[in-house]
């Protein structure tokens, strides 16, 4: 390799190794993060089974993609609503390399809705199944079954 071409490399390499750091182990650390991440799901707009209607996309030079919600777990999000949403990078690396990160159309699945300061948009991070049932099980959202079960329980024949 030509020496004019090597520092740059190197320090492009070494750049890279520490875009991404480790998670702190210590139990300060991981209490923090979990106190940090209950109050995201409590202060999110909502979380909801729905489908992609328009890409969704990181890129804030494109228009905002279209999540349909089909069932509400949490908010104020009716069913039948077309939320205008822009994608969260806060669970992804930052070294992304100026690649827009996208939910495609007609993508199904749950997803958490947030709105972010100062420009009040909203941004959609998908919740994968491992997640969703942590959430249930920490009691804060309820599954659809208990919420049928409940509703079932409750008619009058």
């Amino acid at each position: 390799m030509k020496p004019y071409l090597a520092l740059p490399a190197l320090l492009f390499h070494a750049t890279a190794c520490y875009a991404c750091p480790p998670v702190d182990p210590s139990p300060e650390a991981t209490a923090r993060s979990e106190r940090k991440y209950r109050d995201a799901i409590i202060s999110s707009v909502g979380i909801a089974y729905g489908v992609v209607q328009r890409p969704i996309t990181s890129d804030s030079r494109k228009r905002p993609g279209i999540f349909r919600v089909i069932h509400s777990y949490k908010g104020a999000l009716a069913v039948g609503m077309n939320v205008p949403v822009r994608q969260n990078l806060s669970g992804y690396c930052i070294l992304n390399l100026g690649r827009p990160v996208v939910t495609e159309k007609d993508w199904y699945g749950v997803g958490l809705i947030s709105k972010f300061e100062p420009n009040n948009e909203l941004y959609f991070r998908p919740i994968d199944k491992s997640e969703f049932d942590r959430l249930v099980q920490e009691g804060l959202i309820e599954s659809a079954k208990v919420v049928r079960d409940r509703q079932a329980s409750t008619r009058q024949p």
